[in-house]
């Protein structure tokens, strides 16, 4: 309770209903927005390599333990999606020497799409489309497109959801 207080006043909006539980931390909570209903997990971090990195979740996003978010480029995510366990997101890329400055790049995850459990998304991914699902443990290095279902490292399609894959509730929106 005492961190869904202090991250609630703390950040640039915070919908109704978001919870944060202990241990989250988020480095830059000016540049970061977050819908109603959402439930951000213990241990999560999230933070910026770039002063502008800026950070949207819609609402109904959940972002499970342990999850690592680097809004440096830009980090948009969309209703209703759910980040499992220790899944990364990356938003900036560098050179080779580790002191070089960071490249943002602008990451879009879609509403309604599932990042599996230890996932990684990695700057040159760019987008993740509507209703797709990440399986646990990929490395998604380019866009994936909407309704698409990806595995491994790097990740490829490994199927397409049909309509009789997606719930009636979430066909209309």
């Amino acid at each position: 309770m005492l961190f869904t207080l202090l991250y609630r006043h703390a950040l640039k909006a915070c919908g109704t209903g978001s919870v944060f539980a202990q241990g989250v931390y988020i480095a830059n909570p000016r540049n970061v927005e977050i819908g109603k209903n959402c439930y951000v997990g213990a241990d999560v971090q999230i933070g910026s390599e770039t002063p502008d990195g800026a950070l949207r979740c819609g609402d109904q996003v959940q972002i499970s333990e342990g999850c690592r978010i680097d809004h440096s480029g830009g980090v948009m995510i969309g209703d209703r999606t759910l980040l499992s366990a220790n899944a990364r997101i990356y938003s900036h890329d560098h050179g080779y020497d580790p002191r070089s400055k960071p490249t943002p790049v602008k990451i879009t995850i879609a509403e309604d799409v599932w990042i599996g459990a230890g996932a990684m998304i990695l700057p040159s991914t760019g987008s993740i489309g509507k209703q797709a699902i990440v399986g646990a443990g990929a490395v998604v290095t380019k866009p994936v497109p909407e309704g698409a279902i990806v595995a491994g490292n790097p990740a490829r399609i490994v199927k397409m959801r049909t309509p009789t894959h997606i719930p009636a509730s979430q066909e209309a929106s």
